[in-house]
């Protein structure tokens, strides 16, 4: 994110005009709100702002999708291996014999009727939570786990 510094305040509410390391203040001006913790840097346009924006928006996407692949790749390497075995242990048996008992082991990952969807044990309800700071969801994520 990024802000074209109108005005800043201390913590007594005081306008300030600089504001040295580690000194909190309050920056009216926020495009958008940074999380706690983000670090400012101070750029000499609104163009070069932007760019250092894009820069670090396409960064962190590039990290992610990096971390995705590695977690896609590592499930399909499991899911692999699983299926390997179990040909492995079907290997004796004629086609027929092979699909039938294939069934019969994925037949509890066939779509169910609506009714029987409800009798499930594990009930889940779907829970947003909202927070004004990253800390305080993630007590409250720690808390309900």
């Amino acid at each position: 994110s990024w802000a074209k510094v109108r005005l800043m305040f201390d913590e007594n509410g005081t306008v300030m005009n600089t504001a040295g390391p580690s000194m909190p203040v309050e920056i009216v001006g926020w495009k958008e709100l940074p999380s706690a913790g983000d670090e400012i840097l101070e750029v000499e346009s609104e163009h070069r702002a932007r760019e250092v924006v894009d820069w670090r928006k396409y960064v962190e996407e590039q990290e992610k999708i990096k971390e995705d692949v590695e977690v896609i790749e590592a499930k399909q390497k499991e899911h692999r291996d699983v299926y390997k075995k179990q040909l492995e242990s079907l290997s004796n048996l004629n086609w027929r014999q092979r699909k039938s008992s294939m069934y019969m082991a994925n037949k509890h990952l066939l779509p169910t009727k609506p009714k029987e969807n409800v009798e499930k044990e594990n009930l889940t309800l779907p829970v947003i939570i909202k927070g004004d700071v990253d800390g305080s969801v993630d007590a409250l994520l720690a808390a309900i786990d």
